[in-house]
């Protein structure tokens, strides 16, 4: 049995390139002119008109028996196109295209001369393509496929859009695959198993994963993806673009698999811009890569946004050396993230996990001591917690951000059995985390169950050039205990009255080194002094090698009072403070204890002067009964013309004093000074310290 053309639909296309429609095939014995039958149908009963009449595509499907000669020619015969002589099938089966017949009952098994299996038959060692054709009869075109099959490696397998494989045998690939990336062409209850090399990509699609499908049937696709990937080498499967229900709890079987999505999925705030799995349903992971059966080492999630709700506790569950990348995790109970169980060599790059009812990422109790991580670029942020460490030997984060998690924002708890040392920090943000009233949480807050304990505790973690802050009144840093923790060249400001830094009396080694650490008394929202506990005896506790006080923490402004001021004299306003019997006490400046700089002076007076003018000029003096100093320059003048108030503001850093100085005013008035109807004055001094 032999084919003209493609078979079975033959098409034939004008000299423009456009479907010959109602175009005529004659056909004739080769070398003759005399006619001969082709067949309408595959067992050579049903003739063809001769000539074949093309249908409205230019198309027809033909089957032939031994050697032609074809002319191709137009509805009219006015037009003749080609013509072919001695042409059979069988001379070169490599140049042809071989087309299964989906009649077969079984395409694994010898059938009509057409099943899949005849066809490999045919092909042996020759290199060719079979095609699973859809004919566009009915929304799909079904191939039944019983007994396994075996693409073998010189032989291309396309299918068409449409065409769909059905049955309980295995496909096995081992050559090429030529069939869209979206989609659907598997519904067997067997496996379609892919050699290596068989497929650059797998793609879930394949097995009917889409947007419009059930968390079931998407679950499915993903898992009969994963399975049919080399199980030596792994692979890669590619997500479509689009937002896809999932059912949760896919597990990562074996190493070296790779799942990415479209676009990137890794942002400041949650992001579904690319390709968004949403796990509907109850389940302990979305993706588990290899928690569960400690085999899914080297798996990889890149270009993906994970979506979970209150019934998924993980959105991804890690084990050792895998990778997250370019990628979210939001809306999960317990946390967004978990290394566990040994996870070593695990990366997070451009990561993002926030909006967690748990914990952005958790380090798990169930880990044992030589888990190592390395999160670069990535952020953590609107969790309950943001980072939960709980047991580890060996964490880098790089450039993180942990902001606004509304509980803490990094935890760090040790249990008697376990081992938390060696944790990095570099170049992190810390801001704004016990977000929520009533505001018991911390920015870092590091304990261990041992609460009487000096040894077994957290220990060498270290704060390098980070920032760690609030912009409200939060508590800030509580390291109940702890030992050989160091932040060196970071910026630190804020906490509430009471909480700014606590160091508990089982906390050890505690070290802020360098000049760029700082540690202000308050700033914007009122006095906020850092608390030292007692350390224990006999232990080097804690050292300060950072200036603890810096100009820039704080801006506020001194009030002085004066009831009569005398022509032609100098003489000191007092500050508006009070003993206990509502009295201004006899003190004529306020104590600063760290160094800073004048920034403005404000003057009220309740009438106009009459006459001559009043200097207010500032000074200082390093103890009560010491010589006072004036800077020059830095006064303010008034006279009859100024009214009753005045302002004037000095650029910060210019008219400075030392720590631990104390700060007044003096009001020089000059002889023909007259203060009017009513002498009294209030002056406010603005400084920054």
């Amino acid at each position: 049995m032999t084919i003209p053309m493609s078979y079975p639909i033959f098409k034939a296309f004008d000299n423009n390139g456009t479907p010959l429609a109602g175009g005529k095939l004659y056909t004739y014995v080769a070398g003759t002119s005399t006619p001969k039958i082709t067949y309408q149908d595959t067992d050579l009963i049903i003739p063809h008109t001769n000539p074949i009449i093309l249908d409205s595509n230019g198309e027809s499907e033909i089957y032939t028996e031994g050697v032609y000669k074809f002319i191709l020619k137009n509805s009219t015969d006015s037009t003749t196109f080609w013509t072919i002589d001695d042409y059979e099938y069988a001379q070169d089966i490599s140049n042809y295209k071989l087309y299964c017949d989906p009649d077969n009952t079984d395409q694994g098994a010898i059938g009509n001369g057409y099943s899949l299996k005849d066809l490999i038959d045919l092909l042996g060692i020759t290199f060719g393509t079979i095609v699973l054709q859809h004919n566009k009869v009915a929304t799909t075109t079904e191939y039944a496929l019983t007994t396994s099959e075996t693409i073998p490696a010189n032989i291309t397998l396309e299918i068409e859009n449409g065409a769909i494989i059905n049955g309980s045998g295995d496909l096995t690939v081992e050559g090429n695959i030529d069939v869209l990336t979206t989609q659907h062409f598997y519904d067997g209850t067997g496996n379609v198993l892919f050699k290596a090399s068989a497929a650059d990509y797998i793609y879930p699609a394949w097995w009917g994963f889409k947007t419009s499908a059930s968390a079931a049937v998407n679950k499915n696709a993903i898992e009969e993806a994963i399975a049919s990937l080399p199980t030596t080498y792994g692979g890669k499967i590619q997500l479509p673009l689009g937002f896809f229900a999932v059912s949760p709890d896919i597990e990562f079987p074996q190493k070296n698999i790779t799942i990415s999505g479209c676009g990137t999925g890794y942002g400041y705030e949650e992001t579904k811009t690319g390709t968004t799995v949403y796990f509907a349903g109850v389940g302990t992971y979305g993706f588990d890569m290899g928690v569960t059966n400690n085999s899914g080492n080297y798996g990889k999630i890149d270009n993906l946004s994970i979506v979970g709700t209150s019934n998924l506790s993980y959105g991804v569950g890690m084990y050792g050396a895998c990778v997250l990348e370019d990628m979210s995790v939001a809306g999960c109970n317990l946390a967004g993230i978990k290394l566990a169980n040994g996870g070593n060599q695990t990366h997070l790059n451009r990561v993002s996990s926030g909006y967690n009812i748990g914990a952005g990422l958790t380090i798990d109790e169930g880990i044992i001591s030589t888990t190592t991580l390395t999160a670069n670029n990535s952020n953590f942020r609107r969790n309950q917690v943001g980072i939960s460490i709980a047991s580890c030997r060996g964490l880098s984060f790089n450039n993180c951000v942990i902001e606004s998690n509304y509980g803490l924002g990094l935890a760090i708890y040790k249990s008697l059995t376990k081992v938390i040392a060696n944790i990095n920090f570099t170049k992190c943000w810390f801001e704004n985390n016990d977000d929520t009233a009533p505001r018991t949480g911390y920015q870092v807050k590091i304990w261990s169950e041992d609460s009487a304990s000096l040894t077994n505790v957290p220990t060498q973690i270290n704060f390098t050039e980070c920032s760690i802050n609030s912009e409200n009144a939060h508590k800030h840093i509580d390291l109940t205990n702890c030992r050989y923790v160091t932040f060196k060249d970071s910026y630190i400001t804020g906490g509430d009255t009471v909480n700014g830094l606590l160091i508990g009396t089982y906390a050890s080694f505690v070290t802020f080194e360098d000049g760029e650490t700082l540690l202000p008394v308050g700033n914007y929202y009122g006095n906020r002094g850092f608390y030292f506990n007692k350390k224990v005896s006999g232990d080097a506790g804690f050292s300060m090698n950072a200036s603890l006080f810096k100009t820039g923490g704080r801006t506020q402004t001194f009030y002085f009072v004066a009831d009569t001021i005398v022509a032609g004299t100098t003489q000191v306003a007092y500050p508006t403070i009070y003993n206990a019997a509502g009295k201004t006490l006899d003190l004529d400046c306020y104590p600063i204890h760290s160094f800073g700089s004048i920034l403005g002076i404000n003057m009220a007076k309740r009438n106009a002067l009459a006459a001559g003018s009043l200097t207010i000029r500032p000074f200082y003096r390093t103890a009560w009964t010491s010589s006072s100093y004036n800077w020059s320059g830095c006064e303010s003048t008034i006279t009859s013309a100024s009214g009753t108030d005045n302002v004037i503001s000095f650029t910060p850093e210019v008219y400075t004093f030392p720590e631990k100085y104390l700060v007044g005013i003096q009001l020089i008035a000059d002889a023909s000074f007259d203060g009017g109807a009513n002498n009294q004055i209030v002056v406010g001094l603005t400084l920054e310290y």
